[in-house]
């Protein structure tokens, strides 16, 4: 079941349909959640068990930041899904193709982008698949089928992780396959470029790195870039107490 927040949204209308769901298996995420052709209202705050994840991707380009590829046409200032973060906002990552044609990942065939979410579920259930949204053990690609496996400290995507698990510096470990050659991985960390590593026209990368001391209430997450403009993002990670 899906549940398009927008900035037409009702308030009442809104809390009565996710009163609806609560205790069921469902999930709602906004789309297309920057800007056009309808920008999510960011004042209704995400329910955490209900919306764990944001579409950051889709036929209409990339809602996470105006550095990304392919951005998202009309963004509204600080709708961005990496404003969001900033705000404190723990969202995880999928992409999705919102073409409405029947062709899961090419909405519109010709379109330069696209999406697809990456799920690291359990098992191939359901209910697997649920579980994982929920912890946000998922990345989002803008339609080709690359293969993403980031942890921190030895954590999965998603997770939230204590600020004294990098107190000393915890390490990042990025594996990355993709199906056309690697432009560069880049990691995000409080929305700036914390390192990065050129992929020298290889399909298949691999990055270890140490991340700084963070303090709680800091997230970061991984980009990955190939050569024709295929990309990937990770779940971010979330530091808390």
């Amino acid at each position: 079941y899906g549940y398009h927040r927008d900035l037409h949204s009702f308030p009442t209308r809104r809390s009565s349909d996710l009163a609806a769901l609560r205790g069921r298996a469902a999930l709602t995420f906004a789309h297309h959640s920057a800007g056009a052709p309808v920008a999510t209202d960011w004042s209704f705050a995400p329910d955490p068990v209900l919306e764990p994840v944001t579409e950051i991707v889709s036929v209409h380009g990339n809602s996470e930041a105006p550095d990304g590829p392919m951005p998202i046409r009309d963004p509204v200032a600080g709708n961005w899904v990496r404003d969001v973060l900033g705000r404190g906002v723990r969202l995880g990552f999928v992409g999705s193709g919102d073409g409405h044609d029947g062709h899961p990942g090419l909405a519109h065939l010709a379109a330069p982008s696209g999406g697809l979410a990456g799920v690291w579920s359990e098992e191939r259930t359901r209910e697997g698949v649920l579980s994982a949204l929920r912890a946000r053990r998922a990345y989002a690609t803008n339609g080709p089928r690359i293969w993403l496996r980031v942890t921190l400290a030895g954590r999965e995507m998603g997770e939230a992780v204590p600020a004294g698990a990098l107190a000393e510096g915890a390490e990042l470990v990025v594996r990355v396959a993709a199906p056309a050659p690697i432009a560069r991985v880049e990691v995000i960390q409080a929305g700036q470029l914390a390192t990065r590593a050129e992929g020298e026209g290889l399909r298949e990368l691999a990055l270890r790195w140490q991340a700084p001391a963070l303090q709680p209430g800091a997230f970061l997450y991984v980009r990955v870039l190939q050569e024709d403009g295929g990309a990937a993002w990770s779940s971010p990670f979330f530091v808390e107490e």
